[in-house]
C-alpha cells in the first residue's frame, strides 16, 4: 500500500523532514523499517498482519537524484 504525508507547507523538504520524523518514531517504538525502491526511493514497513506500507520521498530517484534536476 503506497501512503503519501501531507505536510504544511507543502515543500519537499518539509516532505522529507515529515518521513525522517516518521521512521525515528517507529524506530523508536521498536517496529522494522527499511529503505525501497519503486523506480524512486521508498520508506518500507511491514505491518503486523504481513502487508508493506510504503512511504515515497518526493520527487526522489532510487538513485537519490531529484526528479528534474539535470544531469
Amino acid at each position: 500500500m503506497f501512503i503519501s504525508v501531507n505536510v504544511e507547507p507543502e515543500t519537499r523538504e518539509a516532505a522529507i523532514a515529515a518521513l525522517d520524523a516518521l521512521r525515528a518514531e517507529l524506530e523508536a517504538k521498536g517496529v522494522s523499517v527499511k529503505e525501497g525502491s519503486w523506480g524512486y526511493r521508498l520508506l518500507v514497513v511491514d505491518d503486523p498482519d504481513g502487508n508493506q506500507l510504503f512511504f515515497n520521498y518526493p520527487n526522489e530517484t532510487a538513485s537519490g537524484k531529484i526528479v528534474g534536476d539535470e544531469e
